[in-house]
This record gives C-alpha cells, sequence and structure tokens, in this order.
C-alpha cells in the first residue's frame, strides 16, 4: 500500500494488478511512502490509523477475476522467478511461498492440468473471490487494467499532478500460454458471482447470470474470506518482499 498525507492519496496494491508498477511510479515520481506491506488491505491500515480518509483520493486497480486467474495459473506452471524450485522461497526457509502453493505448482506439471481445470480442481467448489471486492466500499478511484496509463493519467490529474512520463511496467508474467475459452457452466458457478457482485466497478456492460444458490456461496464464503484475508495482513512481513524493501531504501 502507499500514501502521501502531503498530497491526500492512498493505493491500494493489489495483486496481479500492477501493484508493482504503480507502487514504485507513486514512490519515486509522487511523494508516495510504502506503508504495511505490498499487498495490505486498507481496513488493515484504518484499524490502527485515526485518519479522515475522506479527505484522500483512494484507488486500487479494477481487473477482470478470469484474467487475474489466468495469470496465476501461469506462474504456477512457468515457475514464475522460480520460486517454486528455489528452497529459499519457501515459508519454511523465510520466503513467501507456502506448502499449499508448492503443491499447486507441482500437480499442475505433473498431472498437466489445463487452464479449466485449474479452476475447478482448486476452487474447493465454491465461487472464486478477489480481494478487490473487500477494498471496493472504500474506493473513490478505479483504474481499469485494461487502460491502466490513460487512468493512472487521470487519477493523477486528480490529485493535482501533471504525468511526469509514461508508466513503466515491471514484474510481467514472462511464459504464458494462450488464454482458451472455458466453459460458460464453469463460468457461471466459478466466476460470475464475482463479476455480479463487482459489475458497477468494470468497464463491461454484459449482464452476468448465475444461479441464486451460487451467489448466496460466494456471499457466505465472502464473509470467511474476508476475515481470513485481514488476519493474513497481520502476518505479512516487510522484509519477505526484497523488491519493496530495496525501494524505500534506495528512495
Amino acid at each position: 500500500m502507499i500514501i502521501s498525507h502531503k498530497h491526500k492519496y492512498i493505493f491500494i496494491g493489489l495483486p496481479f494488478s500492477a501493484s508493482s508498477a504503480i507502487s514504485k511510479e507513486l514512490i519515486e515520481q509522487y511523494d508516495g511512502e510504502y506503508i504495511l506491506n505490498k499487498h495490505a488491505n486498507i481496513q488493515t491500515f484504518l484499524s490502527s490509523n485515526k485518519l479522515n480518509i475522506n479527505n484522500y483520493t483512494i484507488f486500487a486497480v479494477y481487473r477482470d477475476l478470469e484474467e487475474i486467474l489466468f495469470t496465476r495459473y501461469n506462474k504456477y506452471k512457468y515457475n514464475s522467478k522460480e520460486v517454486y524450485t528455489n528452497p529459499s522461497f519457501l515459508v519454511k526457509n523465510g520466503g513467501h511461498v507456502t506448502a499449499k502453493a508448492l503443491n499447486i505448482h507441482n500437480r499442475i506439471i505433473n498431472e498437466d492440468i489445463d487452464f479449466e481445470d485449474f479452476i475447478v480442481k482448486f476452487s474447493k467448489s465454491i465461487p472464486y473471490d478477489f480481494v478487490f471486492s473487500i477494498n471496493a466500499p472504500y474506493v473513490t478511484d478505479i483504474l481499469n487494467f485494461n487502460n491502466l496509463s490513460a487512468d493512472f493519467d487521470r487519477v493523477l490529474a486528480k490529485i493535482g499532478f501533471t504525468n511526469r512520463r509514461e508508466l513503466p511496467l515491471y514484474n510481467k508474467t514472462e511464459k504464458k500460454d494462450q488464454k482458451p475459452e472455458i466453459s460458460e457452466k464453469v463460468r457461471r458457478k466459478y466466476i460470475y458471482p464475482y463479476k455480479i457482485k463487482t459489475s458497477k466497478f468494470s468497464a463491461s456492460k454484459i449482464q452476468y447470470k448465475s444461479s441464486i444458490f451460487n451467489i448466496l456461496v460466494f456471499n457466505f464464503f465472502h464473509i470467511i474470506r474476508q476475515k481470513r484475508w485481514l488476519k493474513d495482513d497481520l502476518k505479512r512481513s516487510d522484509s519477505k518482499d526484497s523488491y519493496f524493501s530495496s525501494l524505500v531504501k534506495n528512495k
């Protein structure tokens, strides 16, 4: 998460949503300060800070859930930055890769799991959710992932900045498959409940459909997931994020 008390803005950096690029740019060019951890949720920040957020521009990136899942799948499959084969990245050795994540990587490789099977096999029969959904009520401005540079410029102008350069991109997944089509049945069960909940933040005008049962299951587990995500915030250590530790150190 990035904050500037001077310019009254907060950027909520969400996973798989250009958080590295935007956070780096805000720190280097727009007086941003790194707080908590790279992917901290705003509730965690507000729980320990008495701040009138009505005076702040709070922004985050909205990215299509299916695209997020596909990015996650490719990172598992192609062992991004070799985090699944280098023991130093494992949690037990002080890194960030959990035993669960390592197991998913190994299964994708050993069982030759494709994207649709990835969605189904690792869902535990529950619709997918994403941390954008718990931060959304606090957000005043949305950057659409597919219109990132233009939306970033727009928010900078609102804060009071003139764009100083084109937004550089960092931490892109280098190896990836061409995104395949997945069945409408899978989308309705696993993807669309989230899209329905966050539809007002999406640039898409599509009316997504899912069963009442799937929506109820999503809403029930959304409450449970919110508690888990906020609990996980407290476990994260800045020292494990070497990228941002070095960035702040060199500021």
